[in-house]
């Protein structure tokens, strides 16, 4: 055989090996390409994946409700920390500091009950009366609770200068906390009245939900007809901010005029002077803004010889809610009303 014929059968022979290998090759890809990708197996792994991702939504379900009972848990620990021994040194005196014995004393121990519920708190309220000791002082112990109000304290001949309710708390965390001294007790100011005083009380508390702009207040007398009441309108801004809002009052006596003490008491009202209106206002860009006002009024009724004494307090919360507190004494044949201070 030619040399040249030989070099060309073995090219074709190298060829066809060449196109063997190629072809055995290619057969066991698409074999490998089907195994890994055959319907089923596809389906598995989106199967899988699919419960994988329902295991995660599962467990984040798991850690909400577990948050949300270890928020209860500790909402209620707080509540009941604020419930704590109450103690407290009280001392009643007439002008001179000498104490005043046998003088009534009613208080009011309060403090919270939270319930399993986040949203359900509950309040429990205890009351009772005490008597002064021979040197006026008396002693609250006992109890246990957030905060002590001192809502009376009444003796034949006297009437207690300050006038009102007074508030102490205990709590720590919210509000402040009342320290009691046995040998610094708190005072209680009580005047003597001579026989043509006889002052009657005013004691008044109302709240005023969110809304509503106008009240009309009675402020309720012992043994008298007179009818005094107090109109009160509120006016403040839409949208609160969070470092205060604007607002303001309105006050008015119906069937009566009022005017504002300007010396800081309340003794002997005075003759004239009297407007039919009073009005108070809050610029939440004020340094001297307060959601809590406090005045010192006289009153007039339309009976010239009555006059009345009191201090109103009124708080405007952010929430659109308004607290009306009223404390004084009425003098249905006088002008003296008792001091404030």
């Amino acid at each position: 055989m030619p040399k040249r014929t030989k070099i060309i059968a073995l090219c074709a022979l190298l060829i066809a090996a060449i196109g063997l290998v190629l072809s055995v090759f290619v057969s066991e890809q698409e074999q490998d390409y089907e195994t890994a990708y055959t319907p089923s197996e596809s389906n598995k792994a989106i199967s899988e994946s699919s419960t994988e991702a329902e295991a995660v939504e599962k467990t984040d379900e798991i850690s909400a409700s577990e948050a949300a009972a270890l928020k209860a848990a500790r909402y209620k620990q707080l509540r009941a920390e604020e419930n704590t021994d109450i103690s407290f040194f009280g001392k009643v005196i007439d002008t001179t500091g000498k104490g005043i014995v046998g003088c009534r004393v009613v208080f009011q121990v309060s403090g919270y009950e939270a319930s399993e519920n986040l949203t359900d708190d509950e309040t429990f309220e205890v009351s009772d009366i005490i008597s002064t000791n021979a040197d006026g002082s008396f002693v609250i112990d006992g109890f246990k609770g957030r905060s002590l109000r001192i809502l009376e304290i009444k003796k034949a001949g006297y009437t207690l200068e300050q006038g009102g309710r007074f508030s102490f708390t205990y709590g720590t965390r919210f509000g402040g906390r009342h320290i009691p001294e046995a040998s610094n007790p708190v005072l209680f100011e009580m005047v003597e009245l001579d026989g043509s005083a006889k002052l009657l009380s005013i004691n008044e508390r109302v709240d005023v939900p969110a809304g509503q702009d106008e009240i009309t207040l009675p402020l309720r007398l012992v043994s008298s007809d007179e009818g005094l009441k107090l109109k009160i309108s509120f006016d403040r801004s839409e949208n609160p901010q969070s470092s205060g809002y604007d607002w303001s009052y309105s006050v008015k006596l119906i069937n009566g005029t009022l005017q504002e003490a300007d010396d800081g008491t309340l003794l002997e009202a005075p003759q004239g002077g009297y407007i039919n209106e009073l009005t108070q206002e809050y610029d939440a860009s004020s340094t001297s803004w307060t959601m809590r006002s406090q005045k010192l009024i006289y009153l007039k009724p339309e009976n010239p010889s009555a006059h009345a004494g009191i201090k109103l307090t009124v708080f405007s919360y952010k929430d659109g809610r308004s607290r009306v507190i009223v404390n004084g004494s009425f003098n249905p044949d006088g002008r003296i009303v008792v001091t404030y201070r």
